[in-house]
């Protein structure tokens, strides 16, 4: 499990959420394969090891972060791609 914070259409949008959250070291951008034929681009913190852990690590981010009303979701299926530092 995971916590999903934001996805976007485009992946320099991903790169520049994460860069203006100070997330550098922290979110990896997770490719997101749609159906309908676009792709998205899922911005993610941390692996837990259960939905319940994930949800609890929802609970302590920063006020800025919730605002994207962030969610556990799982990796399964999902391919990370390296994100320049």
């Amino acid at each position: 499990m995971a916590v999903q914070l934001a996805a976007f259409k485009e992946m320099q949008a991903a790169i520049g959420f994460i860069a203006s959250n100070g997330l550098a070291r922290r979110a990896e951008v997770y490719l997101v394969e749609e159906q309908s034929g676009g792709n998205l681009f899922a911005v993610v913190l941390g692996t837990y090891p259960s939905r319940a852990a994930a949800v609890q690590a929802i609970n302590t981010l920063p006020a800025t972060l919730k605002t994207t009303q962030p969610w556990p979701r799982s990796l399964k299926g999902l391919r990370r791609i390296s994100v320049p530092r």
